[in-house]
């Protein structure tokens, strides 16, 4: 089990997304992120049966077993800043929520890249592509709309006299 959770990044303040996937699928591959998939079953009574008591008892261990590991795989100032809650799900909404980077010079910084970003012609015309395509996928998180021909056209501008013939495939000449 502590080889499995080594795989769960640290969670520093700037790699969120990063821990959120390690997080979930190292949960997910141990089986213990059914607290997180399902919302907490109605707690069992003495007149409950033994089906209400067992998945009762396993979204309970679960939970307290989601909220140790994503407390452990924490920065402990980030921890601290972090709401305490009961829940598993709900802790991953608290963290989520301090995480969301839509400001304003990410925006720029993004918005810099693609508009200015040249093909260098040493990694391949598919690198630059997708390089190209990750920035506008990154700028379209932030809700910024970015057209497909727009896309293509910034994508075909900086390539050279070699793809001539690409670029009047997708009218971007």
């Amino acid at each position: 089990m502590t080889s499995q959770l080594s795989f769960i990044k640290v969670l520093n303040g700037s790699n969120f997304e990063e821990w959120k996937d390690s997080l979930i699928i190292t949960l997910g591959i141990m089986r213990l992120d059914f607290a997180l998939r399902f919302d907490e079953p109605t707690k069992p009574t003495a007149d409950s049966d033994t089906a209400a008591k067992a998945l009762y008892e396993k979204w309970e261990e679960s939970n307290r077993l989601c909220l140790l590991i994503m407390q452990h795989t924490m920065d402990k100032m980030i921890k601290k800043s972090v709401p305490a809650t009961e829940k598993a799900k709900d802790f991953l909404v608290a963290v989520s929520k301090k995480f969301i980077k839509h400001d304003k010079a990410e925006k720029g910084t993004y918005m810099e890249w693609f508009t200015n970003t040249e093909y260098d012609g040493t990694r391949g015309v598919r690198n630059h592509i997708l390089k190209m395509t990750n920035y506008a996928n990154k700028l379209g998180e932030m809700e910024v709309t970015i057209s497909d021909s727009f896309l293509v056209w910034q994508i075909m501008k900086p390539l050279p006299s070699q793809f001539e013939s690409l670029k009047s495939s997708y009218g971007a000449n």
